[in-house]
């Protein structure tokens, strides 16, 4: 599959054969936008997928309890061993990129947050640090083959010490 007509033609540079995620993903009617990081690279931003990400991330939702049962799970196993478990929340490209460009964004990672901390399973949340590093041009991302960027991903997880 190729990318759709209306993203070849907008001029920007895109790759051209988009991932398979992303054709198993895009929806035609989605809307989108584009940011530019300071290195070139263009990311496409859906803010649709926030909604929808937001509607599952609520405490009503089933898959939020099967979530959370699991990591408490996982915190008394770790607890059996002498070991601790820690949560790491690393926000989407929408939630770190959008916010940028004036758009209101919802906090996905909140009800979430309330539930680790009742509960008393430790958790790390690297929003600040991703729009930290986004707002000095720095383009954290994740790469088509899942791995995180080396130069651009793990220099703000060193850096969250120094972050305001």
């Amino acid at each position: 599959m190729s990318c759709p007509q209306h993203l070849r033609s907008s001029g920007l540079p895109l790759n051209s054969v988009e991932s398979d995620l992303f054709q198993i993903l895009w929806s035609p009617g989605a809307r989108f936008t584009h940011f530019r990081c300071l290195d070139g690279v263009w990311l496409r931003l859906i803010p649709d997928q926030l909604e929808a990400a937001s509607a599952k991330a609520q405490p009503d939702q089933p898959a939020f309890h099967l979530v959370l049962q699991a990591l408490q799970r996982l915190q008394t196993l770790a607890q059996e061993q002498g070991a601790y478990v820690l949560v790491v929340l690393q926000p989407s490209k929408e939630e770190t990129y959008l916010p940028l460009l004036g758009n209101a964004v919802p906090d996905l990672q909140h009800a979430l947050q309330e539930a680790l901390a009742q509960h008393g399973i430790a958790m790390l949340d690297l929003t600040p640090v991703f729009r930290h590093q986004a707002t000095l041009g720095g383009c954290p991302r994740i790469s088509a083959s899942g791995s995180l960027n080396s130069e651009l991903t793990y220099r703000p997880h060193a850096q969250m010490g120094r972050c305001p």
